[in-house]
């Protein structure tokens, strides 16, 4: 979520303008784990007297918003007293986290004014909406290593699109985003949603993901590593091979081959897709 260098229509007490004098608003963040929960323990605290009391009188509220782009997990949590302790389980969340800090109108504030204020907005009364930004302190970006890989549980580095087109154009693949986009048009989506379940899982690897991740090999060997580096994808296929003593770089890349690299991280799909037929196969024998 990014709300640095925002313009609003009234003064907010932030870290990067000033709006406020003599005032400030300011964020600390400890992480911990317990198990495979990810515990956060949030502090807010301002010195401005004005937005004390609002809290207080619960015109307004402390708010931390949590979100994980690489997985599309976010929560909002409010608080009166300005900290927080949040427990996450581990499979929500990957790789980089971030984490903001506001103060945030709970009701309709009229004619709000602070004695802080900046002399250009001295003696204005403004009047504020519920929900309205009071004030933003500085984030944290984090990085959270999990301690379990779930690569062959897709979703953490895959995201499937529909595209708008109803033409059989063939599926479009998108490297440049935390998650591999990977796009089909409406009928194979459907097919796809449908099917992403239980025992057709291995199949859908081996006919999407497979090929997919053969296409993300070989443009990284004709490509700079560097520019794929801070995606999320890059970092978990990267965690994975290292597992199995494989370093991902540009060497590896000219010696082995895609297919292989492919096969390898997502646990033989080929094989898996056949497992899966002869379980269906035998399964119809015995209804029949």
């Amino acid at each position: 979520m990014n709300i640095e260098y925002r313009l609003y229509p009234y003064p907010v007490l932030t870290y990067f303008s000033d709006d406020y004098v003599n005032s400030s608003f300011t964020s600390n963040l400890k992480v911990g784990r317990k198990g495979e929960e990810i515990i956060f323990h949030l502090t807010a605290n301002t010195d401005d007297e004005k937005l004390l009391k609002l809290i207080k009188e619960e015109y307004a509220e402390f708010v931390f918003h949590i979100e994980c782009p690489s997985t599309s997990y976010r929560t909002i949590v409010k608080s009166k007293l300005g900290f927080e302790n949040i427990s996450i389980h581990e499979s929500l969340l990957n790789n980089r986290i971030n984490i903001c800090f506001f103060i945030i109108a709970k009701t309709q504030i009229d004619n709000y004014t602070n004695k802080n204020f900046n002399a250009d907005y001295q003696d204005i009364l403004f009047n504020l909406e519920k929900a309205n930004i009071l004030a933003i302190a500085k984030p944290f970006n984090i990085e959270i290593e999990k301690e379990k890989d779930d690569l062959v549980q897709m979703p953490s580095i895959f995201l499937i699109l529909k595209k708008n087109s109803e033409n059989k154009s063939g599926m479009e693949i998108d490297m440049m985003n935390d998650r591999i986009g990977i796009s089909l048009y409406k009928t194979e989506y459907e097919q796809y949603s449908i099917l992403s379940r239980g025992v057709f899982q291995p199949l859908l690897h081996s006919s999407v993901i497979f090929p997919t991740l053969i296409y993300v090999f070989e443009n990284l060997k004709n490509s700079e590593l560097e520019n794929f580096e801070e995606y999320s994808w890059f970092k978990t296929i990267k965690k994975v091979l290292s597992n199995m003593n494989i370093e991902l770089n540009k060497e590896t890349l000219e010696r082995e081959f895609s297919y292989d690299l492919a096969q390898k991280i997502i646990n033989f799909p080929v094989s898996r897709s056949f497992n899966a037929m002869m379980e269906l196969e035998q399964s119809e024998e015995e209804l029949g």
